[in-house]
């Protein structure tokens, strides 16, 4: 044991006093380089290069025709031609990916073994200064042959002395490709796994491991031959720390290395780097790479990304509308959008929270609000390279916008570049009927996505969808439009002219210098420009719907299929064949970006990101004392942060677990957003277990990504539709109608249905007589799942529903005519929505939903 804690205060260390970015590696023009060959042997497969005293030398991997792979040592005076020297280990077997712990005083030798059924295990030896080693080797690392991530093997470990702890970076080949893991030792005999065989290089092999200062650099080569690249770490080093992708800093392309690159060895000597390269031909060679000018990193401009709506994401705020800091937002779990620019960036040396920062905010506040976050988030940002110097913006969509109102409001002399992508400067059409009238028309974009989202979170018994946008969704009116989009009768009616304008944007669309802005428009096709209008209906003139007009048809521009070309443009603006997320995400896109920041960058620096599908698509989110869970075929999709968000959702049967955390009631969220039309439910339920971690409720959700159904939860037993009701109610305290729902289910399962009609019809009264429409409509799903027959024949339903909607048009024109008289917008407004559905019920032949709707109808009636 002493002999072992001397050996590891005897390791050599490499420190770097300039990162790694600072510098590139050119390949010398010595390479292949020369190796003088002994003992006959005569084909290469690797070498771990470092210096011992003023020599250079490396543990080389190579055979001779017809044996096994053997450890040699060759040796350098100038790292550039070399000699084999001696034979160190000759097994009989083959052995490989040598790596030295110490080359002072008594060594410890990490090497692969290839064992006979072609598994690959991780032995060490101890060696002394000469490199005589003991041929007894003692096994390291065994894969578990059961894992389907391992069952390949473990190889080229690498080990990494931190106080008296060993790790070993090791390579991992299993069913999943390649990957770099890691462990530990304490006492250099018994090694453990860092817990969750948690992969810290995905696709990685061949590590090796460089100290800077409080850094920790991992360099390695890519398992599918594209080059070297390196990735970072804060030290301490522990089983938790996550390596940052530092990019490629050696790629091939030489003849040399045109097949693969691989097997880094640095050495303190300028940073010299030393690597195996792959001819076409399949031929092994020792290459090295310089610094082509070790000089410090120049100072990099902060850069500031402000993502656009719905990026940003606060579960307290968004689930429960409770008031946070911006400083508790982060990028949405869910975006894929940034990934490729927040990557790029990092490649390019920037550092997140040092030198490049992300402005995640509160999208539903005003524009001068968010502003105003902005500013905060500038002026008490921790970061000295923030407050001392100039900085740049990116901003996306709304991002864009917000970063030009900042700009103009607070005129901040340390902002040096302002770049827009797709930012809606002019405003967007989209916004008008949502603003005007609480109307949502389909869209395939994070803004109709985000609000549907806060309608489905927020709609209730006590305000119209208007209502709940003007009040939880003001920045809607800060994205109004200020073109002209309206037009009646063919002629075109001036913003000035309209009843509802943005006066903000309106105010701030003049008298400033957009010198240092620049545009970056797309022009991908037809987006919406404006609407042809009418006069209003009367149940909108009496809710104060379309004071501007009511849309009867629309027309499009060039745009980027939210934003149009002309909104996006300032100054003379960089035009992009792209789409609205295209912009921000595609290669072309953030080289743009990077040229108009004058940021110098490299082809194999660009990481592109992806679109996120808004469309099919299932969301699912929780208020709750409990956690998510979704299984679809044999698939496990876990909560983050509140939400599960399902891509490219395909049709089937869902199952939805709800995990107690606390004791309590919850209740779940849940969007089916297929092709072309979309769907809200909800879920009400409690966690009542004394231990509430062993309580689980689980919910059958369907979906039809041609067409999600109005009503997808427990569609098959309406019992648990019961409970999930009764729920509710209990929640609300109404212990009447919870004792008829226990009664209803009792009947239900004696199948003795007939009462169950009349009870449910008197529940719908006093559900609209208490305002309760959530439990209106869950009580409907239930009649139409039980009910099979409705009590009238369908002429007389029908007959009825035009009985219903005269009676409508005489209320709604006696309110007209006494304005005086109090009403209720959010019964109006169902009433209306109703008679929608009930046409459809009746068009489909679905009996018994267009009767309970009728039923509905009626009471709604009765209480104008």
């Amino acid at each position: 044991m002493a002999k072992f804690i001397k050996l590891f205060f005897l390791v050599i260390f490499f420190f770097l006093v300039i990162p790694v970015k600072a510098f590139e590696f050119i390949k010398s023009e010595n390479n292949p380089l020369t190796i003088n060959y002994d003992f006959d042997y005569s084909y290469m497969l690797q070498a771990n290069i470092f210096k011992k005293d003023d020599q250079y030398a490396g543990i080389l991997t190579a055979k001779r025709p017809q044996e096994n792979y053997s450890l040699l040592l060759i040796e350098s005076s100038d790292g550039i031609n070399w000699s084999v020297t001696k034979e160190i280990l000759n097994l009989g077997f083959e052995i490989s990916n040598a790596r030295l712990l110490s080359i002072s005083g008594y060594g410890k030798l990490f090497l692969t073994k290839t064992e006979t059924n072609g598994l690959y295990k991780i032995y060490s030896t101890d060696c002394d200064t000469s490199f005589n080693c003991s041929p007894n080797l003692s096994l390291v690392l065994e894969p578990d042959i059961n894992d389907t991530t391992e069952k390949n093997g473990f190889f080229a470990g690498f080990p990494y002395l931190q106080d008296s702890r060993v790790y070993l970076f090791y390579g991992v080949w299993g069913i999943d490709g390649f990957k770099i893991r890691l462990a530990y030792s304490d006492d250099g005999q018994t090694w453990e796994k860092c817990p969750d065989k948690r992969n810290l290089i995905p696709g990685g092999d061949g590590p090796f491991v460089y100290k800077d200062n409080e850094n920790l650099f991992l360099f390695y080569h890519r398992s599918d031959s594209n080059g070297i690249k390196a990735a970072k770490t804060n030290l301490p080093l522990n089983c938790d720390s996550q390596f940052n992708d530092q990019g490629y800093v050696l790629t091939k392309g030489s003849s040399y290395d045109v097949s693969h690159m691989f097997f880094p060895s640095l050495v303190d000597d300028n940073l010299g780097l030393y690597y195996t390269g792959r001819a076409q031909s399949g031929k092994n060679s020792l290459n090295y790479a310089s610094l082509a000018q070790p000089t410090p990193t120049p100072t990099l401009m902060p850069i500031i990304l402000i993502p656009g709506a719905m990026a940003s994401w606060n579960k307290e705020a968004i689930l429960h509308n409770k008031t946070v800091n911006q400083s508790d937002w982060v990028l949405s779990p869910f975006v894929k959008e940034y990934t490729g620019i927040i990557q790029t960036l990092k490649n390019l040396g920037y550092e997140e929270n040092k030198n490049f920062f992300i402005f995640a905010y509160d999208w539903r506040k005003p524009i001068l609000e968010i502003t105003d976050d902005l500013n905060n988030f500038l002026t008490s940002n921790p970061s000295p390279s923030l407050r001392a110097n100039q900085f740049s913006v990116i901003g996306h969509s709304l991002g864009g916008l917000v970063g030009r109102i900042y700009l103009q409001k607070f005129q901040n002399g340390n902002q040096n570049k302002l770049i827009t992508a797709g930012s809606p400067h002019q405003g967007v059409t989209q916004a008008y009927k949502m603003v005007e009238a609480g109307e949502i028309d389909r869209f395939n974009d994070f803004l109709w996505l985000a609000v549907k989202t806060i309608i489905g979170l927020n709609r209730n018994s006590l305000e119209t969808d208007k209502q709940i946008i003007n009040r939880l969704f003001p920045i809607l009116e800060d994205i109004f439009p200020i073109y002209n989009f309206l037009k009646r009768d063919g002629v075109e009616i001036r913003i000035e002219d309209m009843k509802i304008k943005n006066e903000v944007l309106l105010n701030m669309s003049h008298g400033s210098n957009w010198s240092n802005l620049t545009a970056i428009v797309g022009e991908k096709g037809p987006t919406l420009k404006g609407y042809n209008i009418t006069d209003r209906s009367l149940l909108d003139r009496i809710l104060d719907n379309y004071p501007d007009g009511k849309p009867i048809s629309s027309y499009n521009e060039i745009g980027d299929y939210l934003v149009l070309s002309s909104s996006a443009s300032l100054n003379t603006p960089v035009i992009l064949n792209m789409d609205h997320g295209e912009i921000i995400y595609k290669k072309e896109a953030i080289k743009k970006i990077l040229t108009e920041l004058n940021i110098n960058f490299q082809d194999n620096q660009i990481v592109e990101g992806s679109a996120t599908q808004i469309s099919p698509s299932l969301i699912f989110m929780i208020k709750s004392p409990a956690a998510m869970e979704v299984m679809f075929n044999g698939d496990a999709y876990e909560e983050e942060d509140g939400i599960i968000y399902i891509e490219n959702a395909q049709t089937g049967d869902y199952r939805l677990n709800v995990k107690g955390k606390e004791k309590g009631k919850y209740e779940v969220i849940i969007g089916e957003i297929g092709k072309s039309t979309d769907s809200w439910n909800s879920i009400n339920g409690e966690i009542s277990s004394l231990i509430p971690e062993s309580e689980t409720d689980s919910y059958s959700i369907s979906f039809d990504e041609e067409n999600p159904a109005e009503f997808f939860i427990e569609q098959d037993d309406p019992t648990k539709l019961l409970d999930e009701l009764i729920s509710y109610l209990k929640k609300n305290k109404n212990k009447i109608e919870v004792k008829l729902l226990e009664n209803v289910k009792k009947i239900y399962l004696s199948k003795t249905h007939n009462i169950i009609r009349y009870i449910l019809f008197n529940l719908d009264k006093d559900f609209v007589k208490k305002n309760d429409f959530v439990a209106l409509e869950k009580l409907e799903n239930i009649y139409a799942l039980i009910i099979k027959k409705p009590s009238q024949q369908a002429k007389n339903l029908a007959s009825k529903l035009e009985s219903f909607e005269k009676s409508f048009q005489k209320v709604l024109q006696k309110l007209e005519k006494h304005q005086e008289k109090k009403f209720d917008p959010v019964i109006l407004e169902l009433i209306n929505k109703k008679f929608s559905f009930a046409k459809k019920y009746l068009a489909g032949k679905k009996y018994s939903s267009f009767e309970i709707n009728l039923e509905s109808i009626e009471n709604l009636l009765k209480k104008i």
